[in-house]
């Protein structure tokens, strides 16, 4: 199930605030040149009731693409549990028996195309 439906989509400053029914996000711009930028954002998942927070860099490619490298692992955290050895979202969700790629199509994908070309417009904080 593809959800495209936004609840609420909000900018201030160097931080975007986006929510689906799926979950709620609160990204900030941390670090950004013309091609590259570094976030960090936190997410709550509402279904599962989960929150994680992390860092991620971004680049600007041709044609306004946005790549996402991997997070590092040791940015990646969920509030009140142990994450030294699931140490990525898709980790994570699998080591509690949930769809990471369930999660991925009913929010993240949706994020990311999104709110990812509107930190490369912002101004650096």
């Amino acid at each position: 199930m593809s959800n495209t439906f936004y609840k609420n989509i909000s900018c201030h400053s160097n931080n975007i605030v986006f929510e689906n029914e799926r979950a709620l996000s609160y990204t900030t711009l941390l670090k950004k040149s013309e091609k590259k930028a570094n976030k960090k954002f936190i997410v709550i998942d509402k279904y599962l009731d989960i929150t994680f927070s992390l860092e991620m860099p971004l680049e600007l490619r041709s044609e306004g693409c946005v790549h996402m490298y991997p997070s590092n692992p040791l940015t990646f955290r969920v509030i009140g549990a142990d994450t030294s050895v699931h140490n990525t979202m898709r980790k994570y969700y699998e080591s509690i028996g949930e769809s990471w790629e369930q999660f991925k199509t009913e929010f993240f994908t949706e994020y990311s195309r999104t709110v990812n070309p509107m930190l490369f417009q912002m101004e650096d904080k």
